[in-house]
């Protein structure tokens, strides 16, 4: 997702500049979101269960 997205959405306030009408963000607003985005991958990753080892069975010279 791109900064303009996260103002469409309204997860971020954009500022405009009087002369040039370009958009400013508060350092910490864009600070505060991104913090909320690595709490919410933290909280995602924690339901992903990791895959399991493949059960492999050792064979002696004997078997093979």
């Amino acid at each position: 997702m791109t900064v303009r997205n996260w103002d469409k959405k309204g997860r971020l306030q954009a500022y405009r500049n009087p002369i040039n009408n370009y958009r400013i963000y508060k350092i910490e607003d864009v600070e505060n979101l991104l913090d909320q985005i690595d709490v919410s991958r933290e909280e995602k990753s924690s339901f992903i269960k990791k895959p399991q080892e493949p059960k492999v069975k050792k064979l002696t010279v004997q078997e093979l």
